[in-house]
């Protein structure tokens, strides 16, 4: 036990996990408040060709078990992209397990969320718990992809997990003399990380590449194993047909005037304020704790670091930009963050009075959150009866006021999601979707 916080641990030990049970509680109301939204609602049925010029969901099937969500999953790798694993999990939920099986297990996985960062940060202290936990709710970008629907939670929720997930995984085997794990196992682990989201696990396997290249001396067997599985993951999602011929009408896309395309690249680093922060402090620690320090830290964290650079270059070769793209480096950036203000004797002095006024923060935040989104879903459950009974005109939703600290914890639906609707209510064939769905995902 810690001397200078002799019941720091003991406390946390049970209050931390208790604040990790009550925000996964809030994950569940606020997920349950959502009905299919926005993909979730094409996802009820099975994907096969439609035409070139039609969304590829066949509105006359709709999934009734297992076997259809498989047909339309080999529809959808040379269709739409090569996210199978993830993919077959929001049919799944959409077509026939339900929304409200999925609520519950969203919140779940919240949970599993905020115990492996708690874990690949290694905190022991009360204060540093509250103020991990605090951070992963206010700091992350537009935390509405975690509720909103079915198919945004799995897509960046449970591929974020995921991701902290192998991240530890690989610190322990690198780290370990004797496997923790049968081979086969670490292989298998490695490759459903890596089939999951190339938006998330391509910059990942980038840096490994970086990692292996550097350390393949000193590797042992079962961290090759899971690097390699995770490899051999990203490239049966990247080399999908569908993948390739997405790539290539981005690629395409790509010769508009020189000066929007520069500032859409510069977007990718404006938006991305905590990266920014993140690379500030790292300046900071040069100059304040020394050369050897910031190099140690650069060395022990290369693997996210890298990771960050990698996941920025990525989202900026592509030809379009929404803030859920740099989620997974935002993710990154906010744990590095801790860590480096943990180098910093102010930081660690001050650490009771963060965590009181982040505790201050949430006790009004959360529930303002709740308040401002049953409002919408409300508002939002009205305006699709209206359109249930007369779906020839433009859905519509009532203005609702929702407070500007909650904005990005609620998503108004937009024009996708409104022919999204037309899709569900109106003439399926008459809608053309397809472009805009590639570019929403």
């Amino acid at each position: 036990m810690n001397k200078k916080y002799p019941y720091s641990e003991h406390r946390a030990s049970y209050i931390i996990p208790i604040a990790v049970v009550i925000m996964s509680a809030v994950i569940i109301v606020l997920t349950a408040f959502n009905p299919l939204r926005y993909d979730d609602i094409m996802y009820q049925y099975v994907c096969m060709d439609m035409g070139a010029d039609a969304i590829h969901f066949n509105h006359d099937r709709r999934i009734g078990g297992f076997m259809d969500v498989f047909v339309s999953m080999k529809n959808w790798y040379f269709l739409e992209n090569g996210r199978l694993l993830i993919h077959f999990l929001a049919q799944c939920f959409c077509g026939f397990l339900g929304k409200p099986l999925f609520n519950v297990l969203n919140g779940v996985v919240y949970g599993f969320f905020l115990y492996g960062c708690l874990r690949w940060l290694d905190i022991r202290r009360l204060y540093e718990g509250i103020i991990v936990v605090g951070l992963l709710w206010l700091a992350l970008p537009v935390q509405y992809i975690f509720t909103v629907s079915i198919a945004y939670a799995i897509n960046y929720l449970w591929v974020a997990t995921a991701m902290i997930w192998y991240l530890l995984l690989l610190r322990k085997t690198a780290l370990s003399s004797s496997p923790s794990l049968p081979l086969p196992l670490l292989f298998l682990l490695g490759f459903l990380a890596g089939a999951t989201h190339e938006g998330f696990m391509l910059p990942l396997a980038g840096s490994l590449f970086f990692y292996v290249l550097f350390r393949w001396r000193h590797l042992n067997k079962q961290t090759w194993v899971l690097i390699i599985g995770l490899w051999i993951g990203v490239a049966t999602v990247v080399l999908a047909p569908a993948t390739i011929h997405r790539s290539s009408d981005s690629m395409a896309q790509q010769t508009g005037d020189f000066n929007d395309w520069l500032m859409l690249k510069a977007h990718v680093l404006i938006y991305s304020k905590r990266v920014l922060l993140l690379f500030a402090l790292l300046a900071g620690m040069l100059y304040v704790k020394g050369r050897r320090l910031f190099m140690a830290f650069l060395k022990e964290h290369s693997v996210e670091l890298l990771t960050i650079v990698f996941g920025l270059v990525f989202v900026a070769m592509l030809p379009h930009y929404s803030q859920r793209m740099v989620f997974p480096m935002e993710l990154l950036a906010v744990l590095l963050v801790v860590l480096v203000l943990q180098r910093f004797s102010f930081w660690m002095a001050r650490q009771k009075t963060v965590a009181m006024i982040i505790v201050l923060m949430m006790l009004v935040h959360v529930p303002l959150t709740v308040f401002c989104a049953r409002r919408v879903s409300l508002a939002y459950r009205e305006m699709v009866c209206r359109y249930q009974q007369s779906p020839e005109g433009m859905p519509t939703m009532d203005a609702v006021y929702v407070a500007k600290p909650v904005n990005s914890y609620i998503k108004f639906p937009d024009e996708f999601e409104y022919k999204m609707l037309a899709f569900e209510y109106g003439n399926p064939r008459e809608v053309n979707l397809h472009d805009e769905q590639k570019a929403d995902d």
